[in-house]
């Protein structure tokens, strides 16, 4: 049986948004972990305003990832990668959230998250132990990306704006009945409390 659900799916098509609409009906308490945010610029007309993405935790930690005028020796196209963030403030709240949450968020799983070796070391662990995860992950190929989306733990969901609503429900069903084997939900009014 999966423990790890994973959404999938072009760049900007809404991956983050669907991780927080869940997170708000599952309920924010028993999350743990951290998503990506964009930062963009006002500056210009580009058509990409992104320069930078912010790794925030749920208990409101945060830091720069990633952002163009980084001086990181480390690349993902014209990004430059703070490894010290992610390992620092990522993983420490991946592990808090093991040991003490239900349900651990990550978001996002791609090509900057894995130039860590140690964050990599650290998923592998969270899928060995079968510990409920939610995520997102990059749809382009990458060999150690493309090994996780094959894991036997992994149910992976590609998300498109045609089916984002239905994937959404769908997940967001599957993971509360989970929950509720923990005994973590009760119903009332068929909403989650």
């Amino acid at each position: 049986m999966s423990q790890a659900y994973l959404f999938t799916g072009k760049p900007r098509v809404g991956k983050t948004r669907a991780i927080k609409n869940m997170i708000d009906i599952l309920g924010r308490e028993q999350c743990g972990g951290f998503y990506t945010e964009e930062i963009e610029t006002e500056e210009g007309y580009d058509q990409d305003k992104r320069v930078g993405f912010r790794l925030v935790t749920f208990d409101g930690r945060n830091g720069i990832l990633a952002h163009v005028q980084s001086e990181s020796p480390i690349r993902v196209g014209r990004y430059g990668v703070d490894l010290d963030c992610l390992e620092a403030i990522g993983i420490a709240a991946i592990k808090e959230a093991v040991a003490t949450k239900k349900l651990l968020v990550i978001d996002e799983i791609g090509p900057m998250q894995a130039c860590s070796d140690q964050f990599k070391s650290v998923l592998l662990d969270v899928l060995h132990h079968s510990h409920l995860l939610l995520g997102t992950i990059a749809l382009q190929s990458h060999p150690w990306l493309d090994t996780l989306k094959q894991h036997e733990q992994v149910a992976l969901y590609e998300l498109t704006v045609s089916n984002q609503a239905s994937m959404i429900d769908t997940v967001t069903d599957v993971l509360s009945s989970t929950l509720r084997r923990f005994g973590i939900y009760r119903e009332e009014n068929g909403k989650l409390s």
